[in-house]
């Protein structure tokens, strides 16, 4: 999605759980000042768009990355429920993942959400995770495979299909192309067949299941830091990216 159909979800989603869900809105955002919340798809939109500087436009294209992205068919939740949906066995499943991965020339990047899966049998959330890798050591699409699968008790789904990116090769992009940060449905027997939601109720109860967590909180790295205001390698770094840190961060325009 470009951000002005992120823009547009922010708008729908607002409306939906005021006039809908009668729930509490997500904070005001406005262009030079984002609100920084995780259900927010502009805000999502602009760290994307941070993210997809790095890989092209800093010191992403001297390095060759992995990239894949699964959907978790055990990790889910029915239509219709405004629950807080259980996404903490998520994040540790990509901390783990980034941790095994990790040498002292490597670098990460793991994100996670919800994800509507559409199938024969109807309509369902489920949680879904994206990793981009460059360093030496273990292949980190079969890692991830085997940690999914050893976490979850099921085969990991591919979402998109894992590719290679060459060094030298300025076309690194986050594979689900906002899929993690906005809210968008899935055929399930379709590999990237992705479309945007911009029905007010199902945007709300998203919403909801989300609960209130800040953008970052979805965002695992390991091996880069933000310096003089943009993101850059920094091996043996394992902290949080500091998202306000990050100049242009508010408020970026792209498509």
């Amino acid at each position: 999605m470009d951000y002005t159909q992120t823009e547009y979800q922010r708008h729908k989603l607002d409306r939906g759980l005021k006039k809908i869900l009668f729930a509490p809105s997500i904070p005001r955002c406005d262009d030079g000042k984002p609100c920084m919340d995780g259900r927010c798809p502009m805000c999502g939109s602009d760290l994307a768009a941070s993210l997809e500087d790095f890989l092209n436009r800093a010191q992403g294209p001297e390095r060759t990355w992995t990239q894949a992205a699964f959907v978790l068919h055990t990790q889910t939740s029915e239509m219709g429920n405004r629950g807080q949906f259980p996404l903490g066995p998520t994040r540790d499943a990509v901390q783990a993942i980034s941790s095994t991965l990790q040498t002292r020339n490597s670098a990460f990047i793991g994100t996670f959400g919800l994800l509507v899966e559409k199938g024969k049998g109807g309509q369902k959330k489920a949680a879904a995770i994206e990793i981009c890798y460059s360093g030496g050591g273990r292949d980190p699409v079969g890692t991830a495979v085997e940690i999914l699968n050893g976490r979850f008790g099921a085969p990991a789904t591919p979402l998109c299909g894992a590719r290679r990116v060459p060094a030298g090769e300025r076309s690194a992009t986050l594979l689900a192309d906002e899929l993690l940060y906005g809210y968008q449905c899935h055929a399930s027997k379709a590999l990237e067949s992705f479309e945007g939601i911009f029905k007010k109720r199902l945007l709300a109860e998203l919403a909801e299941n989300y609960g209130t967590h800040r953008i970052g909180d979805r965002l695992i790295t390991h091996g880069l830091s933000v310096e003089r205001g943009t993101i850059s390698l920094s091996p043996g770094n394992f902290w949080p990216l500091p998202l306000d840190a990050i100049k242009n961060f508010k408020r970026r325009r792209w498509v």
